[in-house]
Order: structure tokens, then sequence, then C-alpha cells
């Protein structure tokens, strides 16, 4: 995973992650609009955030560690956009 890569998971290993710190600095910019927003708005702020980080050169991605991972090989697959987005809300969410 690069710098463009949220690795989604538990502990200090994904949190720490550069990746993981710039999409937090990019959630925090976009949390006033997703707290103001109605209910039925909210999913599209997330939906705008999942959008601009794909779009950075190269593409920003959503990672989760492969199932067929083994010891120290970790492999990582891109968990789509319906759980980048739910990713994003929850982050969104968040303090």
């Amino acid at each position: 995973p690069g710098p463009h890569d949220v690795m989604l998971g538990r502990g200090s290993g994904t949190s720490n992650h550069i990746g993981n710190i710039n999409f937090r600095l990019l959630v925090k910019e976009h949390k006033p609009r997703y707290v103001a927003a109605s209910r039925v708005d909210k999913p599209k702020v997330a939906g705008e955030v999942v959008e601009i980080w794909r779009r950075q050169s190269p593409p920003g991605r959503f990672l989760v560690r492969s199932d067929s991972s083994q010891g120290d090989m970790s492999l990582w697959d891109d968990v789509g956009d319906r759980k980048a987005r739910q990713k994003t809300s929850q982050c969104l969410r968040g303090t």
C-alpha cells in the first residue's frame, strides 16, 4: 500500500499508514458539509469524498488484507466503492 491507499482494519499499523493519515485530513475538510447535510444528502457527501480520493494520481484505493496473505507476504484487495463509501461515512461521523 502506498500514500494514496487507505488500509481498512484495526491497529496502529493501519492508523499510522501515510495513506490513512492523508485520508483523515481529507475527511476533516469535508466534515462540516457532512454535519450540515440532511440525512438524504449525507451519503452524497461521503460519495464525493470517495471520488476525490480515487481521482488522485496514482488513483487512491481502499484496501483490505487479502484472505490469501501468508505470513509477512501481505496481499491487498480493493473493497470497491460501496464499502469505501461506508468507511468514509463512518469517518465523517467520528470525532
